[in-house]
């Protein structure tokens, strides 16, 4: 038998890593266990590579995430003395993100391991049943004895003064259900955060794997019904409005994509949607008054970011986000894009921008070397979860939750991965083809 993580192979380490989220959460070990199993990974593919004589390579889109972290750093650094000690290490916290994400993408790209695709949509599936089981235990306490289930990690009891910090006490706070709805007190359910926001893009981003390996289990309709309203209950309870419209967003994005968006299909669907225009706006509304608060707290918020950045340094930044009198919350808080602009500027934006424009171009080129049904089935179910996630994150942050940088990233991976595997596939059939049609002229 093979020590975890010592003896075992890299793609293993990484689907044992998410494969085992429940028990970093109860543990507290989500603070840190993903950056440093990011770190491990990298050192064994260096081995790896040195032993084997194999070059690594660096797909083009990590190029434009590469040149994100050095504008990123420049700015922390030349920012350093304008901010409090404490605002300052926290964003070196969420630059470590980044840094993880660098190496869980250029370790998948370079692993050996056929067959890494699948499995990973197999270990997607098993976490998204996990985490809807969890979900449903919280809900049926809070349905049947009114218990909302709070209670803290093992490391919180060993180390308490950490709870003092933002990021230890999000991570650590496990608060099964929350009632801060403004519809009827619904219930709110977070799972492996503190934030029921976290919850429901992470759910947004195993979904399409979970229906994906149903696709590719060949699954009765029936089961995979069942499957999909089972997963429902953590996505849906987490109130999250901007994971259910991204997710719709992102499924209908890919099936015109996938379709080719011929004419036909595009007059099609105008012609559905248009004279719903009108109804998607006052349901759009709606959506924006169901939290008041939480809308237009996040609108003053994004302002005073937009302010801060354009008086101050409008190419590198602020280097942190601080904190204003105006608000409890952190300037810049609540979407990635706007975060990143206000931590690097002008520069920083632009190249993370570059490096997911890379990561679609590489998506959307893959299309032409679909050749199998599994390879369809794992690049559709991939761009969901990718598009999901992009859209998610106009109103969520990336690097708060290691968990959710850690999915983020290593979808981005696999479908690089994805992309080098299917090549190689249309290549090697290509020619078979042309030696076999060379055979019949002889």
């Amino acid at each position: 038998m093979k020590i975890p993580f010592l003896e075992t192979k890299i793609e293993t380490d990484l689907l044992l890593t998410l494969g085992l989220t429940p028990l970093w959460w109860l543990l507290g070990l989500n603070v840190m266990i993903y950056q440093v199993i990011g770190l491990l990974v990298l050192l064994k593919l260096f081995v790896w590579s040195f032993y084997s004589d194999s070059p690594l390579s660096i797909p083009r889109p990590l190029l434009g995430l590469f040149f994100f972290m050095v504008i990123y750093l420049t700015s922390l650094l030349f920012n350093f003395g304008n901010h409090p000690l404490q605002r300052i290490i926290a964003s070196a916290n969420n630059y470590l993100m980044f840094v993880m994400g660098f190496c869980l993408m250029l370790t998948v790209y370079n692993a050996a391991a056929p067959g890494f695709p699948r499995r990973f949509f197999a270990a997607g599936n098993r976490l998204a049943l996990i985490t809807a089981g969890i979900a449903l235990f919280f809900l049926g306490a809070w349905w049947v004895l009114k218990w909302t289930f709070r209670m803290e990690p093992l490391l919180a009891h060993l180390w308490p003064g950490l709870k003092n910090y933002p990021f230890f006490y999000i991570q650590w706070v496990i608060q099964g259900v929350t009632l801060d709805w403004k519809i009827g007190n619904m219930p709110r359910i977070s799972v492996y955060s503190g934030v029921p926001i976290a919850t429901g893009g992470f759910m947004a981003m195993i979904l399409p794997l979970s229906m994906g390996f149903q696709r590719l289990k060949e699954s009765r309709r029936w089961v995979s019904a069942g499957i999909f309203m089972v997963l429902l209950v953590p996505f849906f309870f987490s109130l999250s409005r901007t994971a259910v419209c991204a997710l719709l967003a992102a499924w209908l994005a890919v099936k015109l994509i996938e379709i080719g968006i011929k004419p036909f299909w595009c007059f099609f669907y105008f012609c559905v949607f248009f004279p719903l225009v009108d109804r998607l706006y006052l349901a759009f509304q709606w959506l924006l008054s169901i939290r008041p608060d939480s809308t237009w707290g996040r609108l003053g918020i994004y302002k005073e970011a937009f302010s801060q950045v354009m008086e101050q340094n409008p190419l590198l930044g602020l280097g942190a986000r601080p904190r204003d009198e105006f608000s409890t919350m952190i300037v810049g808080s609540h979407s990635h894009y706007v975060e990143i602009l206000l931590v690097t500027g002008i520069l920083g934006l632009g190249a993370f921008l570059a490096f997911q424009i890379f990561m679609l171009f590489s998506w959307f080129s893959q299309k032409k070397y679909l050749l199998t049904e599994e390879h369809r089935t794992l690049w559709r179910y991939l761009g969901i979860s990718h598009l999901t996630a992009d859209a998610v994150l106009l109103t969520s942050g990336l690097d708060s939750i290691p968990l959710t940088a850690f999915m983020y990233f290593l979808v981005a991976g696999v479908i690089l991965y994805l992309g080098k595997e299917i090549k190689l596939f249309y290549v090697l059939q290509k020619n078979t083809k042309q030696e076999q049609d060379h055979a019949l002229a002889l």
